[in-house]
């Protein structure tokens, strides 16, 4: 067994890792992997997953006045209970399955490193490695991304996504960010 183990190892912290840690209890021995860096650590930390939130949830959240989904994304890290461990900057880069649990691999600081989980929570988006690794044979839908910026100077930032089946079975966005608005959709790539 290795020196590092854990009951679950989250791998990713976008929306859906951070709704997941904040809902664990503190029976676990946790340790949350996220390859980016808050803003709190460093100012490199420019885009969490675009994940969509449902027009309910947008709702909901917009009486927070909160940029979505940036701002909201760090709202919820806040919310992550101090007994789950958390390494920023850390980029996964190997996942074995062993009999009872995952030896996971990662980068940090330019080291590797190795720890021991007994499960292992996969939300690190569109280039998974989680999925690469555990599902090598399980094909999902690929998307194009097409998308254009405008120059913006709006001070109040804004998020919205459409859903207009006809379009797409994927989503469109309207956003603002970093001074721009990006208009734009995801669109079935088909082979």
């Amino acid at each position: 067994m290795y020196g590092n183990t854990y009951d679950i190892a989250i791998i990713g912290l976008g929306p859906a890792g951070v709704l997941f840690a904040t809902h664990l209890d503190k029976r676990f021995k946790v340790i949350a992997l996220d390859k980016k860096m808050p803003h709190s650590h460093n100012e490199g930390f420019h885009k969490p997953c675009g994940g969509l939130l449902a027009p309910d949830a947008q709702r909901s959240l917009s009486c927070f006045d909160l940029t979505l989904p940036k701002d909201v994304l760090m709202w919820l890290i806040d919310k992550i209970p101090d007994h789950i461990e958390i390494s920023y900057g850390s980029a996964c880069t190997k996942i074995t399955r062993e009999d009872d649990g995952f030896q996971i691999t990662y980068i940090k600081d330019g080291k590797h490193k190795t720890i021991w989980a007994r499960y292992i929570i996969g939300t690190d988006g569109a280039g998974s490695v989680v999925r690469r690794t555990l599902f090598k044979d399980f094909k999902i839908r690929t998307y194009l991304s097409i998308q254009q910026w405008f120059e913006d100077a709006h001070i109040t930032p804004h998020y919205s996504c459409m859903l207009d089946p006809e379009i797409t079975d994927s989503y469109a966005w309207g956003l603002t960010k970093d001074n721009n608005f990006i208009f734009g959709g995801a669109f079935r790539a088909y082979p």
